[in-house]
Order: C-alpha cells, then sequence, then structure tokens
C-alpha cells in the first residue's frame, strides 16, 4: 500500500527525516520529497530550534512508518465495506459510509470529512508523487482506515490547541499554500486541474493546509513549554496521555475490531513468542490468573509501573500468577525490548506481537494497558494508563487471585 500523504508534523524529539503523519493527504515522497517536505514543516516551526538549544530531552517518541493506533473504543452498527470504487479519476464513493465515521469527546468527524481526505489524496498524489492512485476495495478501505486513525490524533491536538487559543491567519494559510506549490513545482492551472477532477477546489487544500499549520504551532508551543519546565516531550507521549481518557468512538467497518471487550467474557485467545522462544497460548492457561500488559519500551508512563509489576509477580507467581507484558509491533525492536528488561530487572516472560494482530483484537487504545484474567478464563478488568503504586496494582491483582 502507498504511504498516504498527511499533514506533516514534526516532533523535535524526533531525526529531521522522520517526520509523522497527520490528518491529511499522502505523505509526498518524491524525488527531493523527504529534505523537501521537512524543509517546508521547518518554515512554520522555527521556535522548534529553541528546542535544540535548551537541550536534554530525552527521545521516546515517534519512529518513521510506525504510526500508533489511534486511541478507539468501538460503536456498534458500524458501515459495510465499500463497494468497488471507480479508478483513476473518479472521486472515492460517499454513500456507503455511515454519517458520521467517528466521534471525539463529542466532536463528530463525519463521512463527508473523510471522503474529503480521500478525494483530497486521490488529487495530489499524481503532483506529489507522479502516479496516479488506483483505488480497488482494498486500497480505498486502507485509506480510510488510515487517515481515519489519524484524524482522531488530530482533533486530539486541534481540540487541545483551541482550548489554549491557537489560531492561525488567512495569510499564513496563503503562505503555505504558495510554499506547497513551490515544493511540488506545480502552478495554480495544474493544481486546480487536479482538484476538479475529484470534485475539488483550492480552499479544501487550503482548509487542510489550516489544520496543518495549527497541529505544526501547537507541537512546536507544547514542546517549547515542556522544554522550559525541564520535562521530557514527545508528540508520540503526548497523544498517548490524552488517549488513555479521551472518548473515542469509531463507526467505520475495517477501521478497527467492530466491538469492545467486554468484562466477564473471555478475551481473544492468542499465541506469542517471547525473548526465549517459548510460545504463550492464553487458551492453555486457564486455571490460572492471569495478567496482560501492552507496553513499549518509549512509553514513560510503563516503565514509571514496571516496577510494580515485577513486585506483584515476585508476591504471587508461587500462587500461580502469570504476568505476560506484551510488547507492540511497533515498539524499537528486540535488542532494545532485551536492554529495557535488564536496566530494570523484568524476570516475567515479554512476549513479542511482531504482527499487531494480538493488539488489535484486544482493543488496545493507549499504553499501557492492562487486562486481568481470572482462572476461569474471563476477563475481569481493564486498566488504561500506568498503576501508580503497588498496591494499586496489587488490589486488582488481589481479585483475580481469589476467583
Amino acid at each position: 500500500m502507498p504511504k498516504w500523504i498527511s499533514i506533516e508534523v514534526t516532533d523535535p524529539n524526533q531525526p529531521q527525516e522522520t517526520a509523522t503523519t497527520t490528518e491529511g493527504v499522502t505523505e509526498a515522497t518524491p524525488a527531493t520529497g523527504s529534505s523537501n517536505a521537512v524543509a517546508w514543516i521547518a518554515s512554520l516551526t522555527v521556535t522548534l530550534l529553541l528546542l535544540v538549544l535548551a537541550g536534554g530531552i530525552w527521545y521516546f517518541g515517534i519512529r518513521p512508518n510506525q504510526t500508533r493506533t489511534a486511541a478507539v473504543s468501538l460503536a456498534p452498527g458500524a458501515g459495510a465495506p465499500a463497494s468497488a470504487p471507480a479508478g483513476v479519476g473518479v472521486p472515492a464513493p460517499l454513500d456507503d459510509l455511515p454519517a458520521v465515521v467517528a466521534t471525539v469527546n463529542g466532536e463528530n468527524i463525519t463521512r463527508e470529512q473523510l471522503t474529503n481526505l480521500v478525494r483530497i489524496n486521490q488529487a495530489l498524489y499524481p503532483i506529489t508523487n507522479g502516479s496516479e492512485v488506483v483505488l480497488d476495495p482494498n486500497t480505498l478501505m486502507n485509506m480510510r482506515t488510515t487517515l481515519l486513525e489519524q484524524m482522531v490524533n488530530n482533533r486530539l491536538e486541534l481540540q487541545a490547541a483551541k482550548a489554549q487559543g491557537l489560531t492561525v491567519t488567512d495569510a499564513d494559510i496563503e503562505a503555505e499554500y504558495a510554499n506547497f506549490k513551490n515544493v511540488y513545482r506545480t502552478d495554480d492551472a495544474r493544481l486546480e486541474a487536479a482538484l476538479t477532477r475529484y470534485g475539488l477546489k483550492p480552499t479544501d487544500v487550503k482548509n487542510w493546509l489550516r489544520d496543518s499549520v495549527t497541529i505544526n504551532r501547537f507541537v512546536a508551543q507544547t514542546a517549547q513549554q515542556y522544554a522550559k519546565e525541564g520535562k521530557p516531550y514527545s508528540r508520540e507521549s503526548w497523544l498517548n496521555d490524552q488517549l488513555v481518557t479521551a472518548d473515542v468512538q469509531i463507526s467505520l467497518a475495517g477501521a478497527a475490531n467492530n466491538i469492545p471487550l467486554k468484562v466477564g467474557e473471555a478475551p481473544p485467545n492468542f499465541a506469542l513468542k517471547d525473548l526465549n522462544g517459548k510460545t504463550w497460548t492464553l487458551a492453555e492457561l486457564k486455571g490460572k490468573p492471569v495478567v496482560v500488559n501492552f507496553w513499549a519500551t518509549w512509553c514513560a508512563p510503563c516503565k514509571f509501573e514496571m516496577p510494580h509489576f515485577e513486585k506483584a509477580y515476585q508476591k504471587y507467581k508461587d500462587q500461580g500468577l502469570i504476568v505476560l507484558a506484551i510488547d507492540i509491533r511497533t515498539d524499537n525492536g528486540e535488542p532494545a525490548v532485551r536492554k529495557y528488561l535488564t536496566e530494570l530487572g523484568l524476570s516475567f516472560p515479554v512476549p513479542m506481537d511482531l504482527t499487531g494482530q494480538t493488539e488489535q483484537d484486544y482493543r488496545v487504545r493507549a499504553y499501557p494497558t492492562t487486562y486481568f484474567i481470572s482462572r476461569d478464563g474471563k476477563l475481569r478488568e481493564i486498566k488504561r494508563g500506568a498503576f501508580i503504586s503497588p498496591e494499586q496494582l496489587n488490589a486488582s491483582v488481589d481479585k483475580i487471585m481469589q476467583q
């Protein structure tokens, strides 16, 4: 699948060539695309230079091509999968989607907004990548899913920016529009022809750029504030903190699993190998109390709570407790995981979710997320976010030890 162009967001703690993606068009990668795109965003985020001078900010953030699934709890009644979409030059379909494809803290993301972004991708992809987008059903579903997940994250940032009173002017957007044309060596006539082909106008791109500029300024402003306070910052970590408590509902079929896990029912089975090559299969652990924790090496709250899990494991393991700390697919890889475990002195099993399927099956929407499963194989508690003390964790463990 192509890498869809999105609003570029510069994370001040990641290398310059690894700009992250957010809501919008596909990320352009022409022959000089990466450096040009970074230059384009750099013009908007000059204040980030102050962070370089501040220094000392610990990097634990976003890496290239590893966009985390947005925080989602899933609403029933999702729309049906798209029928075969039209090919090159024909706008993506609209009517097969539910009227509202997601809500973020009560704010709707509509099918018109999502479809508009898909069509912007169709229109701009030839300009930014030199080839057409052919929307077979799978490509359309993947594009919708990817862009919607990015839109969810972006709404959280835009909502926070609005709460801070951050705005951009029309002059800012006109300058950014001109810069976009300059970066991709296009002119008004070619750009407008590409947009018209998919039922779009320049104002549609300018509205997308408005969100882009707003988000970049919010990221820069937030990072600068963290630096002044002497605290580490990464966009990934900031989003993760929001997603722990955000009220997000997804009603787009295929965007994620269709129903949330329910306490009192058996959670999905999995079979994952740990760092020692042992396969852990949940179904085979029935009769034992099991704690399943999803985590990543970059996740600061995960690192905070890991010693609590080690203490609980040492306290209860002789009574049959199994702790499985599942490392997510988009983490830093096995060497980083081994180093992390050694530094923290962790001894419980760490299965690797190399495909991301288990994370998806468990509807993980933020890190850390912990699932408590009793001896009868039923899910008894779901905890999003870190445990603040050993006592808080032990209270949850005690419940499944006694059932």
